[in-house]
């Protein structure tokens, strides 16, 4: 995370400072048993054991403490229901390490696909059409990209859900023919 901040004395703003931190907002928690049982592997949702109410007051500190200084922080408005808000989910469709058809999302750090099938922070709906696209896949023995082969149809399912309006916008991203 880079940032960008203004030392002044007596309130002249002369200088402009950056900098960087490897801060990890997780770090800061002690790591409980997870409820979700691909937390330690994917790296999407670091946070996922620590209660909302610690996450937002953990959250709302550091960014006082970092950017306070500069001007008020209002206070983070919470939502109603901390799970299954991601309303844009793209999901990795490729080989696993046998050459099984896998989707899911990559490993932190990785090209690593871990196969998931349902997420805590995703749109119900996305999954459900993720999971279905996948059995699709399957049945119409379409074959997976393969990155490292350069072979194969399928690469990404997108899944955009807009809650308002109950619309759905599904985008599947294939390799050239």
């Amino acid at each position: 995370m880079k940032v960008r901040g203004r030392w002044c004395d007596a309130g002249s703003f002369s200088d402009t400072k950056e900098g960087s931190t490897d801060f990890d907002m997780a770090q800061n928690f002690a790591k409980k048993s997870s409820r979700c049982p691909v937390s330690n592997k994917c790296g999407g949702c670091t946070m996922i054991d620590v209660p909302y109410a610690e996450q937002t007051e953990k959250k709302q500190a550091l960014v006082e403490e970092l950017i306070g200084r500069f001007g008020n922080v209002e206070p983070i408005v919470r939502m109603k229901n901390p799970d299954h808000y991601r309303n844009k989910v793209t999901s990795v469709f490729a080989p696993d390490k046998k050459g099984k058809p896998v989707c899911g999302i990559y490993r932190a750090g990785t090209h690593e696909v871990v196969p998931v099938k349902s997420c805590m922070l995703e749109d119900l709906r996305a999954d459900r059409i993720i999971q279905t696209v996948f059995e699709l896949m399957l049945s119409f023995k379409l074959r997976v990209y393969d990155e490292d082969r350069k072979t194969g149809f399928l690469r990404y399912v997108q899944v955009r859900t807009a809650r308002g309006t109950k619309q759905v916008m599904v985008t599947l991203v294939t390799a050239d023919a």
